[in-house]
């Protein structure tokens, strides 16, 4: 890891959390429902019964951070293994709330995917510590709005997925895909989480699927630490999204493959991906990856501007464009480091998918030392604009316009690189293969 990397993602652990007005009484009942207080005992399965009795009568439910008497205690959850009982199901309108005590933050250690929403009701997590447990310790596959608000997740344990892979993401958000308007609905945050060490070969830190809600993920620090197999990783993906998403004000930090940033249609999607901060460490990964066609609806009218990208022996781009991606800005984007390009626009994986009408405006890639180009506009891409500083361009598609100081131009793609990328669009098509909805719905 480099030290920039380090130094930034130390200065930016720090959690946000709201204040919680603490409960004078075990319970009470109130109009807009109960008020509930929660001590752990360290004790499996007691915690896991006392939290899900809590949920169950909704309002809002406050996880403690100290026992009865007042120590600091973790609520135990069980071995992280896949057994039952590991786990508590959110099915009312509930607020799930963490406090801190001093240096201590209420902390669900282990279990089995620890939280799940699968009914549509409106959910709050906020400000707990999710420590070691199997799988996805924050999954909603159903709600009519989520606040998701400074939790942190550390050290998830892998969950085997089969053929000898394993899984583990940090916060999964995935609607129906047979029925995806009436799935996720509302509006989802993702707000303010720390998530780290997340060692699966599939792993992602945050992942949005056919959610129909419009969608904040912001402020977010995501560092997942290098995979055992390195299949697939990325820090955010959101995909298949039927509405607006703002991906904004994230610090990614990213050993993994595939890309920091992953968004890829529907059509009627909007993305706003802004002022993240990525460093990206992994040969094969891009910084931000926009893709379209492949295994979704094209993506367009996309807007990547003003993120700082941070690239080191990278065989793809800093910024890259994938497929079936059309009117989409890419503009004032700081990218630096080294890799092959800069600025990337591909032709995806299917090869009638034209990448066409994009634009690339004012990003500086001065300090970015290119081994390839600066700038890359490959077969299937066409119309697309580039105005701004390069000095080397390879430019394989029809009525491009790029505007250089004196670019070095090159009509070829090296070996490694048409190896790198084949390499990455299997590591894709691997992913896309697997049903992660379905698995992670249907374990134990």
């Amino acid at each position: 890891m480099n030290n920039y990397r380090k130094t930034f993602l130390a200065a930016s652990v720090a959690i946000l959390f709201i204040g919680v007005t603490l409960i004078a009484s075990t319970q009470s009942h109130g109009a807009t429902g109960s008020n509930t207080t929660v001590y752990p005992t360290g004790v499996f399965p007691t915690d896991v019964q006392n939290v899900q009795a809590a949920v169950n009568l909704g309002g809002t439910v406050l996880l403690k951070a100290v026992n009865t008497v007042g120590q600091p205690t973790a609520f135990n959850f069980g071995t992280p293994e896949l057994l039952p009982g590991r786990r508590v199901l959110l099915m009312k309108d509930v607020s799930v709330v963490g406090e801190q005590v001093g240096s201590y933050m209420t902390t669900i250690q282990g279990g089995n995917s620890p939280i799940r929403c699968f009914v549509p009701v409106k959910i709050r997590i906020q400000g707990i510590h999710f420590e070691g447990p199997m799988g996805t310790p924050i999954g909603i596959f159903a709600s009519t709005g989520a606040d998701i608000v400074g939790n942190r997740i550390n050290g998830v344990v892998p969950k085997p997925l089969g053929l000898g892979f394993t899984f583990g993401d940090g916060i999964d958000v995935f609607g129906n895909p047979r029925d995806p308007q009436n799935g996720i609905t509302g509006k989802v945050r993702v707000v303010d989480n720390v998530i780290e060490n997340l060692t699966a070969d599939f792993a992602i830190g945050i992942q949005f699927d056919e959610v129909a809600a419009d969608s904040e993920i912001t402020g977010n620090t995501i560092n997942l630490g290098p995979s055992i197999h390195d299949v697939e990783g990325e820090d955010i993906v959101v995909i298949r999204s039927h509405s607006s998403v703002l991906i904004d004000h994230n610090v990614l930090g990213h050993d993994m493959a595939d890309a920091a940033i992953f968004i890829a249609g529907d059509h009627e999607a909007r993305y706003h991906v802004s002022r993240n901060t990525v460093f990206c460490e992994n040969p094969i990964a891009d910084g931000i990856l926009a893709v379209g066609g492949d295994f979704s609806e094209g993506t367009v009218g996309a807007v990547i501007e003003k993120n700082r990208v941070t690239m080191h022996n990278s065989l793809a781009g800093g910024i890259s464009l994938n497929g079936l991606v059309t009117r989409s800005l890419v503009g004032e984007n700081w990218i630096d480091g080294d890799g092959a390009f800069a600025l990337l626009t591909a032709q995806g994986f299917i090869p009638g998918n034209l990448a066409t009408s994009n634009r690339f405006q004012g990003n500086n890639i001065s300090h970015f030392s290119s081994s390839v180009a600066d700038v890359l506009f490959d077969t299937n891409t066409q119309d697309n604009v580039f105005l701004g500083h390069c000095t080397s361009v390879i430019d394989l598609g029809v009525n491009n316009q790029i505007t250089c100081d004196t670019p070095r131009n090159a009509n070829v793609l090296p070996d490694q690189i048409k190896n790198a990328h084949s390499r990455r669009g299997k590591s894709l098509k691997q992913f896309m293969s697997v049903d992660r909805r379905a698995i992670i719905i249907n374990d134990n």
